[in-house]
């Protein structure tokens, strides 16, 4: 795989922002057995975080979790006391034009609207280019060649209007994010690259 690949931006990358915005780069991507929604592209976090409510929801075995013993710094510089690690499968996209790895999510109990936060360690295994004024995000799928994935601004504005008010999320029912794909396998061991979290003191 080349260790410098060529990733172009062009004018069919444009066109699907509905109005001026700052919004986050929110996307959709498949963890386990599920298509998960309201994840968080986040290249200032060095975790990658999934909620309870989420994993509650995917294909796993709850005697993988493994337990750690530091928190970690959350939104606003509160302190967050994960629940444990979880290994899981990820595919950004198709089987033809994605890119599939394992990934070490820190679980914890509250991620105010968000399923999940990707961050550095993954965005950089995968040579990430995040374009936010266009709301996408190029990568290098499987085979080498570039992949292209766009951002959902409404699920965007969603979250970040339920951040402002994590109170109301809490009291509200849980909005269910994430939707089965029963057609589609669980990723072979063989085709995934394993990754480790970066654990910060």
């Amino acid at each position: 795989m080349d260790p410098f690949p060529r990733i172009e931006i062009c004018e069919s990358d444009g066109g699907r922002i509905a109005t001026p915005h700052d919004d986050p780069l929110v996307i959709e991507i498949k963890i386990s057995n599920m298509r998960v929604k309201h994840i968080l592209i986040d290249t200032g976090s060095s975790s990658d975080i999934m909620s309870m409510e989420c994993l509650s929801r995917l294909a796993h075995d709850p005697k993988t979790i493994e337990s750690i013993h530091y928190p970690i710094i959350g939104f606003g510089g509160s302190i967050i006391h994960p629940v444990g690690i979880i290994t899981l499968p990820v595919r950004i996209r198709g089987r033809n034009d994605g890119r599939e790895m394992v990934v070490d999510f820190l679980i914890v109990k509250d991620l105010t609207a968000y399923n999940v936060i990707l961050g550095r360690p993954n965005l950089n295994k995968i040579k990430v280019v995040v374009v936010t004024h266009l709301m996408l995000l190029k990568y290098v799928c499987n085979d080498g060649s570039i992949g292209t994935i766009h951002g959902d601004q409404q699920q965007a504005r969603d979250c970040y209007l339920t951040t402002l008010n994590p109170s109301a999320w809490r009291k509200e029912p849980a909005r269910t994010r994430v939707k089965r794909k029963h057609e589609e396998n669980s990723l072979a061991a063989e085709e995934v690259i394993s990754v480790k979290v970066e654990k910060s003191g």
